[in-house]
């Protein structure tokens, strides 16, 4: 019967020196995610196991899972290697997996080589991890080839944007706009949009384990649109906005973005409306001076 090794953080991935038995390495092993509600979760290997050691693939060589000790260390390079794959998604798109959960929320990844493998979700809740096979169970003693994961799930805090008018600093309110979240700072790697409380003059985005930037996408009508962008990143529980440290009051974090108003263009007087009569009777005068000029050739 297959041993149910639930971990919320991978504290010791280190294998202590253990090798995996011989009789193991011709199989394939097996990582099961378990959710309390729907997702999709993307799974993309990036270290093999030899030799009772992970050695990871070239491009992330920079790496070292073997001397990692601790779940902090461990969710720190898990989420370094997230941004990474994220920045570039097209160049590791084939050998990424996603799949989603089942009717009891779990997620199965099988016939998976032994190695070390960086699984995260659509949903910014879940905190991207590390899974590795073989994995050590306490419980016999043994390097299993399967492993069930219940990831570290995060309350997130809210960010809200309070648009303002930037003469009145009042927020504006009855007007729709729109506000986007992107994965990049040159903001063309789209996480989400959000519509206007118009009510409130708002739009709320919730702050995830990693970086994002925030930008108007869409402005109220009769203001400019603005090109500011708002940096917001959480790591190790502190958030920063624009590389300041703040702050959550009860769970939120208000930013001010204010817009200035599209001044209405002055119209440029023609003086037609005013001197009317003057243009009428210069017409008449013309008029009277041609007449003149026509009697006296006839005569």
């Amino acid at each position: 019967m297959r041993k149910k090794i639930v971990l919320c953080v991978f504290a010791f991935l280190t294998l202590l020196g253990l090798c995996m038995p011989a009789a193991a390495q011709e199989k394939k092993g097996v990582l099961q995610v378990v959710f309390e509600q729907e997702q999709r979760v993307s799974l993309l290997p990036i270290a093999v196991y030899e030799e009772g050691r992970f050695v990871m693939h070239e491009q992330w060589s920079g790496y070292d899972l073997n001397g990692i000790d601790t779940a902090h260390a461990l969710d720190q390079m898990a989420g370094a290697l997230r941004k990474e794959v994220v920045a570039d998604l097209a160049a590791y798109e084939e050998r990424i997996v996603t799949k989603g959960t089942d009717k009891e929320h779990v997620v199965r990844f099988e016939d998976l080589e032994p190695g070390a493998y960086l699984c995260w979700s659509e949903k910014r809740g879940m905190m991207p991890f590390i899974a590795a096979l073989p994995v050590y169970d306490e419980a016999s003693g043994e390097m299993v080839l399967s492993l069930t994961v219940e990831p570290k799930q995060t309350d997130l805090a809210e960010l809200k944007v309070i648009k303002t008018d930037r003469e009145t600093k009042k927020p504006v309110t009855n007007r729709d706009f729109e506000f986007t979240s992107f994965e990049d700072e040159a903001c063309t790697k789209k996480i989400e949009s959000v519509r206007a409380d118009q009510g409130e003059g708002t739009a709320s985005f919730l702050i995830a384990h990693d970086v994002m930037y925030v930008r108007e996408t869409k402005a109220p009508a009769g203001y400019g649109l603005s090109d500011e962008i708002i940096k917001v990143e959480e790591q190790d529980g502190e958030i920063r906005v624009n590389d300041h440290e703040i702050v959550p009051n009860g769970g939120t974090i208000e930013m001010t973005y204010e817009n200035e108003k599209i001044k209405s263009i002055p119209s440029v007087p023609t003086g037609i409306a005013n001197h009317a009569a003057g243009y009428m009777m210069a017409g008449v005068c013309a008029a009277l001076g041609i007449g003149m000029l026509i009697r006296r050739r006839k005569r």
